[in-house]
């Protein structure tokens, strides 16, 4: 039976803090007050905000007119990041050459910390033993790995909390080092790899671990790959859109020199706009149409519908859910989508999750002396290894069989990696009725299949009738086939998927578990022949859903819902960024999963 989810809200003071911040900026300044008396205002209220507009030499003179001082130039998204005095982001707004001013909102990783006594074995684990890590088992990478595809040629980058070189982390299975080709520290400006949290180790230990286990498996989904580490959040776990984008920006700059081709962005925030009015989703968008793959989390705030969060809600991207093998590696009978995995539609009417991958009881390499591992002692297995929970490491998950399919397959572009992971996919299905179990919008095209993404033979491109340069030169936008029938009270597709199986695109918005997977007969022990075929049931029909309905409108497809009701509903409809009363993208949510 599947056991209860208990939802802790952290960090209330910090939340607080900010929205107090944001409050503060958004004070407007009487119509009368020129620049110049913005620019003599009490730097002590001053806030941190993103401006975006055409000609980057015109924002950085009117930031100094305003008194403001500039902290990055973000040349990705045609903007800059400053510090104003209160009331100068107003009357910015009113400026000729400048769309959009944004606060620079606060961002944190969207994990779970996983407490569960049969797989943490607390301060006392045995500090030399490495375990096992069952996520390579449980997704079939280990086919991929018998068949000589290993990540090898292939680098991923890591925007996240740091890296702390520990065994596995060094050198490639052909003991060649170094496997970190490139750091950068947006935060505390390190010259050399650190992780104050613990949590960007974890994710880059899912991806690309190359210490073996006992059982002779490697402990990480794509061992031979390479890896390049962004530090963007600091010690807690926190960070802002500048340092996010800063990090995008850098990695999108050296994608050539390190041969970048895989980004994860283990992070998640509040939606508060269109996809393509966030100043986040504008570098997601830029960094996949430059050749780079982007896999991103879908948020813990689920299961309620409408819960994909920032970056989870870009269309382009690879957006993770989490499902859990329930401690039973070989047995997929007892598998089940976790209820705090974040679920779609996205409010511009995108189907989301794209896919679910292992998201619970995640064994990965922790620093010792790490924030996360300081707080959280009873998470320890044995030796380096941390075991959590989130979509966080179900995006690492999927990172890896990124790179895995493209390190068989090196000319792939990211639509081509995102068609074959989807794809292959395994939907979740009744034995008996041979419905679904979990509608679309939970599963999205079903449990990740990484022995067919890296070796099947097949064509095909995702993102289908999007014209990626075009969203971004903002001539167009795009929505999805989603919709709220308020008639039936169910989320539904539109037409030409309205008559296809109907619980997996009728769904009223209610938590289900378990049911068998599409092809799946409960473990990956057979030859990788009998899998290439388990493609092409409920999944085939992503390469149109994973696409747009049509051109972005100013429609309520979700009226009926409680969104509909929300404050920035108004400026959301118009295309606005956030504002500096609505902008506070964070999350606090973590959840022990018992």
């Amino acid at each position: 039976m599947k056991t209860n989810t208990r939802y802790i809200i952290l960090n209330v003071a910090l939340a607080l803090a900010l929205m107090a911040a944001c409050l503060v900026g958004s004070v407007a300044a009487p119509q009368t007050v020129s620049a110049a008396n913005v620019a003599h205002s009490d730097t002590s209220l001053q806030s941190s905000y993103i401006i975006q507009g055409p000609n980057q030499a015109r924002l950085v003179e009117l930031v100094a007119r305003y008194g403001g001082t500039i902290t990055s130039t973000l040349e990705i998204i045609h903007g800059v990041a400053a510090t104003l005095p209160a009331g100068a982001a107003e009357q910015l707004r009113t400026e000729q050459g400048v769309s959009n001013v944004t606060p620079n909102a606060q961002v944190s990783v969207s994990d779970n910390i996983n407490i569960t006594p049969d797989a943490a074995g607390g301060k006392w684990a045995d500090a030399k033993a490495t375990p096992n890590t069952d996520y390579p088992n449980v997704t079939g990478a280990t086919v991929a790995w018998a068949n000589g595809v290993t990540g090898s040629g292939v680098t991923v980058a890591v925007l996240d909390t740091g890296l702390s070189l520990m065994d596995g982390l060094i050198r490639n299975p052909d003991g060649k080092a170094p496997k970190v080709v490139g750091w950068k520290d947006f935060v505390g400006k390190m010259p050399v790899p650190v992780d104050p949290n613990g949590h960007g180790t974890h994710i880059a230990a899912i991806i690309a671990n190359s210490q073996k286990g006992p059982d002779g498996d490697f402990n990480g989904m794509a061992p031979a790959a390479n890896l390049v580490i962004g530090r963007v959040l600091d010690e807690k776990g926190y960070g802002t859109y500048e340092h996010i984008i800063a990090g995008i920006q850098w990695v999108v700059t050296n994608r050539a020199k390190y041969n970048i081709r895989v980004l994860n962005l283990s992070l998640n925030g509040d939606v508060h706009s269109p996809y393509w009015a966030d100043p986040l989703d504008q570098a997601v968008t830029a960094a996949w149409s430059q050749g780079i793959t982007v896999v991103v989390a879908a948020g813990n705030k689920g299961p309620g519908a409408l819960s994909i969060g920032v970056p989870g809600n870009n269309p382009y991207a690879i957006t993770v859910g989490a499902f859990t093998d329930h401690n039973t590696v070989a047995d997929w009978s007892d598998d089940y989508v976790t209820d705090f995995s974040s679920t779609g539609p996205t409010l511009d009417s995108f189907v989301k999750p794209d896919v679910v991958a292992p998201g619970a009881h995640i064994v990965s390499k922790m620093p010792i002396l790490s924030f996360i591992a300081r707080t959280h002692e009873a998470n320890w297995v044995s030796g380096q290894y941390f075991s959590m929970a989130g979509t966080s490491q179900s995006a690492a998950v999927v990172s890896g069989i990124a790179a895995l399919a493209v390190s068989k397959n090196s000319d792939l572009t990211p639509n081509q990696v995102k068609f074959r992971i989807l794809s292959t996919a395994l939907p979740w299905v009744d034995d008996q009725t041979h419905q679904a179990i979990y509608s679309v919008w939970q599963q999205g095209a079903g449990r990740v299949n990484a022995a067919d993404a890296a070796l099947a033979d097949m064509q095909g491109e995702a993102n289908a009738h999007m014209d990626i340069q075009a969203d971004l030169d903002g001539t167009t936008h795009y929505e999805g086939f989603s919709y709220y029938d308020q008639v039936s009270g169910q989320y539904k597709l539109r037409a030409p998927f309205d008559s296809m199986n109907t619980s997996y695109v009728n769904w009223d918005g209610r938590y289900t578990s378990y049911g068998s997977w599409s092809d799946s007969y409960g473990s990956w022990s057979d030859s990788y022949g009998s899998w290439s075929d388990s493609y092409g049931s409920l999944s085939d029909v992503y390469l149109a859903w994973a696409g747009s309905y049509g051109t972005w409108s100013d429609s309520l497809p979700w009226a009926g819902t409680d969104f509909a009701k929300k404050d920035f509903i108004k400026a959301y409809k118009t295309g606005q960024a956030p504002n500096v009363k609505s902008a506070t993208v964070s999350i606090d949510l973590w959840v022990e999963e018992r």
